[in-house]
């Protein structure tokens, strides 16, 4: 877009917010614990939505970390070599669990699961759930 110029970001305040995490799972005892990692570029579950007429796809994200019964926060987005930035729902969890969630992406050109693998896209999060507080009395 031609209006976004540095010069526009200053006078707008826009900025930017980022988070780091190595994959894996990190536990901070009485915290809770957190955990991260990606789905493999081009070769990821991708799977053709059908009310999306052409236009969307989603995978089933099965994380590997385990909560033990306790659905986290998840935060997600979609990497790629192209194009994954002109789709919408890259941030939206759908049917969240303790060990994974479902993603639907829409593209209003149309997308298909093989060009979504072609264009090396993947799904990256990051999950956090804080710890039972054990001495708690209901």
């Amino acid at each position: 877009q031609k209006d976004i110029t540095e010069k526009n970001a200053k006078k707008n305040k826009y900025h930017i917010k980022w988070i780091a995490h190595p994959v894996g799972t990190i536990t901070v005892p009485g915290l809770g614990k957190t955990c991260a990692g990606k789905t493999v570029s081009g070769k990821t579950a991708w799977k053709t939505y059908e009310n999306g007429k052409g236009k969307g796809i989603y995978v089933d994200v099965k994380t590997g970390c385990n909560f033990r019964g306790a659905t986290p926060r998840y935060v997600t987005e979609v990497a790629g070599s192209s194009h994954h930035w002109t789709v919408t729902g890259t941030s939206e969890v759908y049917s969240p669990t303790a060990t994974g969630f479902r993603m639907y992406l829409f593209d209003k050109s149309g997308i298909k699961p093989s060009e979504a693998n072609k264009r090396a896209w993947s799904v990256q999060w990051i999950a956090a759930a804080s710890e039972p507080d054990r001495d708690k009395k209901n």
